[in-house]
């Protein structure tokens, strides 16, 4: 933290501007951003509100050490930047708000200015600041002339901006959807014009930006371009910093063929691998599935990586890591692709828009390895927090509209289970274009590892999601309400934890009874240590992955309804199915203590392993990536 040492501020009676300061996460500048609010010279009578939204405790611990006179404002939840600002307004007196981000430092006579240019201008309802430093210098405002009242659609900078208190009522604030930043006073803006209203900007009142460094450039442009998306939904315009992409229903259209190109594009989050969760592994068998035989070339771009791309992993897979720009990769004088496959809503988002413009004929295939929009939705009916709440129906409602822009603008969708299938179906001018691969791992046989060796429950999991994922939810909701009923009669049972870096939420739940074993090294060997899978999962949507590994490793396996979704199933035993904690636990505990039981469950849920092998349909990733690129069939290498 940047500036030590005590800084008071005065609390006047009657504050002309209340001065919000949203800090985040580890708020590297915080302290040299409130030592220069503290040093402004013939400002009017000010008051400071500091939001400390999600930030890291020794934050908290600093403000309460150092600053006086400012109103706190905690949240132990991630509000986003909206509702952060929308939280110190509600402690707020003033009759003018201005608003800044806890990385940015103002001059000694920023507040002077920019209250005089409200009082100047009182048909002005939002300035704007001019910003130095990095991508938002001078902001992105049309206007060259030193202050301009603007009448059309004007991007203000939200690091650093002054709103009247009349138009916050009336508009009812900063609109939370934008989550967690990106488009928030765009909106504002877009909303006071739309509405008969004035947006400014006053280039006097300037400020300088540090740029914290707490996110990556990645994900910063994965979430601008969902919130931009929505913004160009919403108000029917692109804006220029949103990642473009087709926004209509585009009808019927005409069939697009890679030319004969044996090359692929694949575009994730990393390289995949199985012991990540997530659908990692699943992606590993279509690459492996497609580098088969040498039919094709695939470079595999880690869009918004997780992880290091691990070169040794590709090759295993058969891929080789691309790394730079897409505009770069697929541009004129870039590598010429027969097809692309786009895995996961973000990625989608961020690529489609590049990938239309410089490679307009190369068909584009995305995999639907789950409906994250159905996943949010159901996610809301466990949250108890207001502000977290509202945050997962803002994201599904979001998702909601990128994902049927896929079905709209895909060339092909494959999914995981049919009932997916039909979403992208009803939304796609192509319906037969929407095909299913049953999500069951090829070459994946039950271990032949018998009682004496397995010990423990096991909960595969991959921690990439964060701490509101449905993998942190199944297993603080097993911890607390289903574990201490399966030791009442199991005593010493204790359940093994996969996943590299669990939020600190996760972690929590370690104990002697909760171990968290990391990432492992072979997950057919994770799976022959262990007498019973749990998937306590309450919500999520399509097939869940990790339940169907667990069942063709041959391991007897307790699931919620959601945990089990959409497995085809010969005999409905061969997972047993239940949504009550108390029944859970019995569940469980009779397959730890009894051996008959659990030779019982061992030999059903090998039987229906035996009848997924026997009834396996044929492949379709290769059939559909020949028909698309014209790439010799089998035998025949385009290498």
């Amino acid at each position: 933290m940047d500036a030590p040492g005590e800084m008071a501020f005065s609390a006047p009676r009657d504050p002309a501007v209340s001065v919000i300061v949203v800090a985040w996460g580890s708020s590297p500048h915080l302290f040299g951003c409130l030592a220069s609010i503290a040093a402004q010279r013939a400002a009017p009578p000010f008051e400071v509100v500091l939001v400390l939204n999600h930030v890291e405790q020794k934050v908290v611990g600093a403000v309460a050490s150092r600053v006086r006179g400012a109103t706190v404002v905690a949240s132990r939840s991630d509000l986003g930047f909206a509702g952060s600002v929308n939280a110190g307004v509600g402690s707020a007196r003033a009759a003018l708000f201005a608003v800044l981000h806890d990385d940015v430092e103002v001059p000694p006579d920023w507040l002077e200015r920019l209250a005089g240019s409200a009082a100047s201008h009182p048909e002005a309802e939002i300035t704007g600041c001019r910003v130095l430093g990095g991508p938002d210098e001078s902001a992105t405002s049309p206007s060259a002339a030193p202050g301009a009242t603007v009448d059309g659609p004007v991007d203000v900078s939200d690091c650093a901006f002054l709103v009247r208190r009349t138009v916050w009522d009336r508009l009812g604030g900063l609109d939370e959807i934008y989550y967690p930043f990106g488009f928030v006073t765009t909106d504002l803006c877009a909303r006071v014009v739309g509405s008969g209203g004035h947006v400014r900007v006053e280039r006097r009142a300037t400020v300088r930006r540090k740029r914290s460094g707490r996110m990556n450039d990645r994900f910063k442009s994965v979430v601008m371009g969902l919130n931009g998306e929505l913004f160009a939904t919403r108000h029917a315009v692109v804006p220029e910093t949103s990642a473009p992409a087709a926004l209509a229903p585009s009808g019927a259209r005409a069939p697009r063929r890679g030319g004969g190109e044996s090359r692929l594009l694949v575009i994730d989050d990393a390289v995949p691998d199985p012991s990540f969760g997530a659908g990692s592994g699943r992606m590993a068998e279509v690459l492996r599935e497609l580098a088969a035989g040498g039919r094709f070339t695939i470079d595999l771009l880690p869009l918004v990586a997780r992880c290091d791309a691990d070169p040794a992993r590709a090759a295993a897979l058969g891929v080789d890591v691309v790394e730079g720009d897409l505009e770069d990769l697929v541009g004129r004088g870039g590598r010429r692709y027969g097809a692309v496959i786009v895995s996961r809503p973000h990625n989608w988002v961020a690529s489609i828009g590049t990938l239309r413009r410089r490679a307009p004929a190369v068909p584009v295939v995305y995999d639907a390895e789950a409906l994250f929009s159905r996943r949010l939705a159901r996610q809301a009916a466990y949250v108890t927090d207001a502000p977290t709440a509202i945050r997962v129906a803002h994201d599904a409602a979001r998702l909601d509209a990128v994902e049927r822009e896929i079905a709209r603008e895909a060339d092909y969708v494959v999914t995981i289970c049919e009932d997916e299938a039909d979403f992208f179906r009803d939304g796609s001018p192509d319906p037969g274009n929407v095909v299913v691969r049953l999500p069951y791992l090829a070459g994946v046989r039950p271990s032949p590892a018998q009682l004496a060796v397995r010990h423990d429950l096991g909960f595969v999991a991959g921690w990439s999601a964060g701490p509101d994922s449905p993998n942190a939810d199944a297993l603080e909701w097993f911890a607390r309400k289903i574990l201490p009923g399966v030791r009442a009669r199991v005593p010493g049972a204790r359940v093994r934890v996969t996943g590299i870096d669990p939020p600190a939420n996760v972690r929590r739940l370690a104990t002697p009874a909760v171990e968290f074993v990391g990432q492992v090294e072979s997950l057919p060997d994770f799976y022959a240590s262990v007498r019973v899978v749990v998937v306590p999962i309450r919500y999520g949507s399509g097939v869940k992955l990790k339940t169907v590994e667990a069942v063709q490793f041959g391991v007897p396996t307790v699931a919620t309804q959601v945990g089990a979704e959409g497995i085809s199933l010969d005999d409905r035993g061969a997972i047993v199915v239940v949504d009550d904690p108390e029944r859970f636990a019995r569940a469980v505990a009779a397959l730890l203590a009894d051996d008959e039981a659990w030779q019982a469950q061992r030999a059903r849920v090998l039987a229906q392993q035996a009848r997924w092998v026997a009834g396996a349909a044929g492949p379709v990733w290769v059939p559909l990536l020949e028909r698309l690129t014209g790439s010799p069939p089998a035998g025949r290498s385009a290498r």
